[in-house]
């Protein structure tokens, strides 16, 4: 298994620090009923789920035939608990409404296109009614939070030979709402040596360039 949701902060000491979650980069987190955009990132999809999973009864994956059991493991989700619907077709505003009915409290969603307006205002009012959080894989309108990676490292490779094992990324993430105002970005191991993992120091500047700080 990978590390839990939520795992500590290492410092160059080897001590952690504050346990820091993705979702508290946002003010009140990935809350239930809310809908989320994460974009083109399985990685941080998975490790968002894993996150809104914590605790709870289990999570879907629909519309996601690229996930892998390993990845999913790594991320931290519980497979005992998970449901998997690789192909819904067009079918998959349905699927999601049957799962929200449910009582499943997770649900990772890939889509090839936005959905029509009136399909999306049906599925937000029904997670606003089942407690159920969507993490949309692109674009989704009307998102209750953005989650996106602005840069990425890979380590692992040396003179030329080795195998890319870990990767260094800046998450950024933006909302409306109490979420609203400048985006607020932060330094991940995704996936790291145990799963995802917060870079020691805390949230990067909340606007400029948003630079890599490359370690290692």
């Amino acid at each position: 298994m990978g590390a839990a949701p939520g795992t500590a902060a290492i410092t160059g000491s080897g001590e952690a620090e504050t346990p820091v979650r993705l979702g508290d980069l946002a003010p009140g987190g990935l809350r239930p009923g809310a809908a989320v955009a994460v974009e083109r990132d399985l990685p941080l999809l998975l490790a968002l789920g894993a996150e809104a999973a914590g605790g709870r009864a289990g999570w879907a994956a629909v519309g996601l035939p690229s996930l892998g059991v390993l990845a999913a493991r790594h991320a931290g989700l519980d497979l005992g608990c998970g449901v998997r619907v690789d192909a819904p077709g067009a079918r998959w505003p349905q699927v999601v409404g049957h799962l929200v009915a449910a009582r499943v409290p997770v649900i990772m969603l890939g889509v090839t296109e936005p959905p029509p307006g009136r399909v999306r205002a049906r599925i937000t009012a029904q997670l606003r009614t089942g407690g159920a959080v969507l993490l949309a894989a692109g674009p989704w309108k009307g998102a209750d939070l953005r989650f996106r990676v602005t840069g990425a490292v890979w380590e692992g490779l040396g003179r030329g030979h080795g195998v890319l094992r870990h990767r260094l990324v800046t998450v950024e993430v933006s909302g409306r709402g109490a979420a609203g105002g400048v985006p607020r970005r932060a330094q991940w191991w995704l996936p790291g040596p145990y799963g995802a993992q917060p870079v020691a120091g805390g949230p990067l500047a909340t606007h400029g360039g948003g630079g890599m700080r490359v370690v290692g």
